[in-house]
């Protein structure tokens, strides 16, 4: 107390200062730390959003890649090989006037209806299963005469049912599976079907191709 006493206006003013200083520099440590973690936690934030960003842009595939992709995916499909080399010239005229893969499927189904050509499955949601029993025996017939694959008859089914009824796909790829085939679908987006009929044993490539020409792919499993 006397201490203080003794103290005058410009000792309190040194101390006062003295006291400012100190928590100046305080404040100014804890900026600075603030600021590395900040800087720390902002890349550590950056880099995880880069990484995801790359994992979600889906690779465009360049005109060659796909004519490779749908060229193999033909050959894994079509037994014949002038059939195969006459649908490969289609495509690359398609590729050439046309870069939306819905064009080009499309077009290539045009061409795959107007020739006859038994690969692409193609129904609406309402298409009679009498006509998917019908391409798939075609498809057999021609790419897969070796295989004995006994499928459903369409006559098991109620007459108002339709392809899109629950559990139809799932009966006829169940069959062909029990043979070593199945069905796989190319997702249009749409109230369509884009059915091919492969090798079980091919299902990975085949995912692969079509993810390649700009598509998902996906199956039914039974």
């Amino acid at each position: 107390m006397e201490l203080i006493e003794r103290l005058t206006l410009q000792d309190f003013i040194v101390i006062l200062v003295f006291i400012s200083l100190i928590i100046g520099a305080i404040i100014n440590i804890v900026k600075k730390i603030s600021s590395f973690f900040n800087k720390k936690d902002h890349k550590a934030k950056s880099s995880s959003i880069d990484v995801e960003q790359s994992f979600k842009q889906p690779h465009i595939s360049t005109k060659k890649e796909k004519i490779d992709a749908y060229s193999t995916l033909f050959y894994l499909l079509i037994r014949d090989f002038t059939t195969r080399r006459n649908l490969i010239e289609q495509l690359e005229k398609i590729i050439q006037y046309n870069e939306d893969d819905w064009d080009i499927l499309y077009g290539l189904n045009d061409f795959v209806m107007e020739t006859n050509i038994d690969v692409l499955i193609y129904l609406d949601y309402k298409s009679e299963i009498e006509e998917l029993e019908y391409q798939i025996n075609s498809i057999l017939k021609v790419n897969y005469p070796y295989y004995n694959i006994e499928l459903p008859p369409a006559s098991n089914y109620n007459e108002e049912a339709c392809v899109s009824d629950y559990g139809v796909f799932d009966d006829y790829s169940y069959a062909l599976r029990k043979g070593g085939l199945q069905l796989g679908f190319i997702d249009t987006d749409g109230d369509d079907y884009m059915i091919i009929v492969h090798k079980t044993q091919d299902r990975n490539t085949i995912d692969r191709l079509i993810t390649t020409v700009g598509f998902d792919y996906y199956e039914t499993i039974k």
